[in-house]
């Protein structure tokens, strides 16, 4: 991972974001790009349909200022950290900074954005999604509600259901894995998936051979859904890091087990890389 792409759409995220961007690039020695979009000045008129001009520089003169803040944030955390980056700044209509991070995405080996704060006094451009399914890179989303630097990836929960989304997900996340002090395969009802349990036995077996300490478990859903399952075990465990495959637009968009990462990116427990 020695390209890392911080997705810093406005001062709200900026430093949760890079506090999982920071350590994820001192411990690979990466270049860290800080990116940021900002909106295109709207066409302002007067009631009269006269242009107000004076409207056009109070929005630029405010884009400015709010990319000044995330490039000071980013500035200060890159010289901290002793890591070698830069911090590249676009604008387009929709002033959607994870869409218009795409080209730079194409490039990277990891992509890490925050998640969108439901709850947030305005509206997000920010289309995730398309940066999942476009980008083409694993894309580690950050809980809206994090605190503190992450300063190290010790326990990972993997969720595995024999998919070949799974599969892209568990090998995207290898580095990490080997790196970290104990992986758990987790897999939710195991009859029901591909391959069965021996799809995680397999890729268990598999992760181990590059050095890993990996353990397969499963569980039954007892009728609820997967995703609370793996909330749950999520907490059960402690993990700081949640692994998961992502389905294909003709799947609608919908992700691992069906809603699974609906339910899981609805509440996010904890920091999660996804793949496809």
């Amino acid at each position: 991972m020695k390209t890392i792409l911080a997705v810093l759409r406005g001062p709200e995220d900026a430093e949760r974001v890079l506090d999982r961007a920071v350590p994820l690039g001192q411990a690979f020695s990466s270049y860290l790009i800080g990116f940021h979009c900002e909106a295109l000045p709207g066409a302002f008129a007067a009631p009269v349909a006269f242009p107000a001009p004076e409207l056009y520089e109070v929005d630029q003169e405010a884009a400015e200022r709010r990319t000044a803040g995330i490039r000071q944030v980013f500035d200060r955390r890159l010289q901290e950290s002793g890591l070698a980056g830069e911090f590249r700044f676009t604008q387009s209509f929709a002033g959607d900074s994870a869409v218009s991070a795409l080209s730079s995405a194409y490039a990277s080996d990891i992509v890490i954005a925050g998640q969108v704060d439901p709850d947030a006094p305005r509206g997000d451009p920010a289309d995730l999604n398309r940066l999942l399914f476009d980008s083409g890179r694993p894309v580690i989303l950050v809980p809206y509600a994090a605190s503190g630097p992450a300063t190290s990836i010790e326990r990972i929960l993997v969720g595995w259901d024999g998919s070949r989304e799974a599969a892209r997900a568990a090998f995207d996340a290898l580095p990490l894995i080997r790196r970290a002090k104990r992986t758990e395969i987790f897999m939710v009802d195991p009859n029901e998936c591909p391959g069965g349990v021996a799809s995680g036995e397999q890729i268990t077996l598999s992760l181990q051979r590059h050095g890993a300490n990996v353990h397969l478990e499963t569980q039954p859903s007892g009728g609820l859904e997967a995703g609370l399952v793996i909330q749950n075990r999520l907490s059960d465990t402690g993990a700081d890091l949640l692994v998961i495959g992502a389905y294909n637009h003709s799947r609608l968009r919908q992700f691992l087990f069906g809603g699974v990462t609906r339910t899981l990116l609805a509440s996010m427990p904890t920091a999660t890389l996804l793949s496809r």
